[in-house]
């Protein structure tokens, strides 16, 4: 797909930057982590604490690691997506730091709990031991300075990524931090008050109950993290077996804001395929993608709609640049044989077949036609019996000439008239036909040939 950003650069130390393709991007909480592959140096992961790239990781994530729970449990988005594209929107080459030099870095921008949080994300590549000292030193300072409200804090982030961590259990237990655990207890909104970072933690955590839901839609509104609301958005219509459409005005509206038609038909035929029944979701779709110039997918999405124009779906299919091999052709089968309205299903036929056979074989489409009741299936029937039938030919050519098997139809036109020399109806179609084939000398001739007949004939 054209006009995505396929590569991100990263360099280290004043070497050669790389040039990593982009695989994947996990929104989890407050992080964003992307996969990318170099030919010979393997995977990378990029890891940003929202916006603000943080450094990059060689190798594979360990199994139960935060690193491996964000691709598990996150918002993923395989690339190429506009969601990642908005992500990098900003070419750069991201330098590269160690973990050392990113605390470091961490401990000067950002809160002890916001460093130990972006830390622990790294489990993949550092020992929990050396993290829980870094939580540690932390702690202690707020504890010796009498921040029993900042140190608890840090005890429930630690938490929050090593529920075993037997220190920061046993201390969270202690009675100095009684009234602070009975906040966690009372409930969101103070939660929220006095630790944001954690509410989100736990929203994120309930996502799929609709309050969590709801809280995580205001909290990222409030903040202006638009990325962060669609990725939960995508996450959610691609993951729930029955989505709430409730939903679809608010991830719309935002789509609008933020992407153009072409981008908003990647994003809803990404993740709104399975609302294409409720008529809002599918109109958006239908427009997006037809705005896209995605016909064939627009197909797809015209036969699973509910109340579906019919007059739209037959000049979708009979267009001269719809792609068949793109269709979906034994979707188009299922709704052909199930469709009601047996005349639409006729007119339908005779605008698809035509094309069918443009690609197919004629046994091929012959079998494709076999479920689904109709005068063309019959006709092709009797196309069958009628190959080798010298009685037939007039009639199979006239079924050629009406699916625009114009060449196989002069073929039966030609061997009537050699049969019948003098009957004119095979002289008619042959003129007919070539006419249609916009060969206007051959249907001159023909024509020709045939008052000459109908003079000889009344003499």
């Amino acid at each position: 797909m054209s006009g995505h950003i396929e590569y991100a650069s990263v360099a280290q130390n004043g070497e050669k930057p790389l040039q990593l393709r982009l695989k994947r991007l996990a929104f989890y909480n407050r992080m964003r982590i992307a996969e990318a592959d170099h030919p010979e140096k393997g995977t990378f992961y990029l890891f940003f604490y929202q916006n603000q790239f943080l450094t990059a990781k060689q190798g594979a994530p360990k199994k139960g690691s935060s690193l491996s729970r964000a691709f598990r449990k996150g918002a993923v988005l395989e690339a190429p997506h506009p969601l990642i594209d908005a992500h990098f929107s900003n070419p750069q080459t991201y330098q590269l730091k160690t973990v050392t030099q990113l605390f470091k870095s961490l401990a000067k921008q950002m809160t002890p709990q916001e460093t130990v949080y972006i830390l622990s994300h790294f489990d993949s590549y550092v020992q929990k031991e050396k993290l829980t000292e870094i939580a540690k030193t932390f702690f202690f300072q707020y504890r010796r300075s009498g921040q029993f409200r900042l140190a608890h804090q840090l005890l429930m982030t630690l938490l929050s990524f090593d529920s075993k961590n037997l220190w920061a259990h046993e201390l969270s237990q202690h009675m100095n931090f009684l009234k602070y655990r009975l906040i966690y207890e009372a409930g969101y909104k103070e939660m929220k008050a006095a630790d944001p970072l954690y509410a989100e933690m736990l929203c994120r955590k309930q996502k799929k109950t609709e309050p969590a839901f709801k809280r995580l839609q205001v909290l990222y509104a409030e903040q202006g993290r638009w990325m962060d609301a669609a990725a939960l958005y995508i996450h959610y219509f691609k993951q729930e077996e029955e989505p709430s459409t409730a939903y679809y005005d608010q991830f719309a509206a935002l789509l609008a804001e933020r992407f153009n038609a072409r981008e908003r038909a990647i994003i809803l035929w990404d993740s709104c395929r399975g609302l294409v029944k409720d008529s809002k979701a599918g109109r958006d779709l239908m427009d997006a993608l037809l705005t896209d110039g995605r016909r064939e997918d627009a197909v797809a999405v015209l036969i699973a709609s509910e109340g579906r124009d019919l007059e739209q779906l037959h000049t979708l299919l009979t267009a001269p640049d719809l792609d068949y091999e793109k269709v979906d052709t034994e979707q188009l089968q299922r709704f052909l044989s199930e469709l009601e309205d047996r005349k639409a299903c006729t007119r339908l036929l005779r605008g698809i077949v035509p094309e069918l056979l443009k690609a197919r074989s004629f046994h091929d489409v012959l079998e494709w036609l076999q479920p689904i009741s109709s005068p063309v299936t019959e006709n092709f029937r009797k196309m069958e019996t009628y190959q080798d039938d010298p009685e037939q030919q007039l009639e199979l050519g006239r079924l050629y000439h009406e699916v625009k098997q114009y060449q196989k139809a002069i073929d039966c036109f030609s061997w009537e008239m050699e049969l019948r020399p003098d009957s004119p109806e095979p002289v008619q179609w042959l003129s007919k036909t070539y006419k249609e084939m916009g060969m206007p000398q051959e249907a001159k001739a023909y024509m020709s040939v045939l008052h000459t007949m109908q003079k000889a004939s009344s003499s």
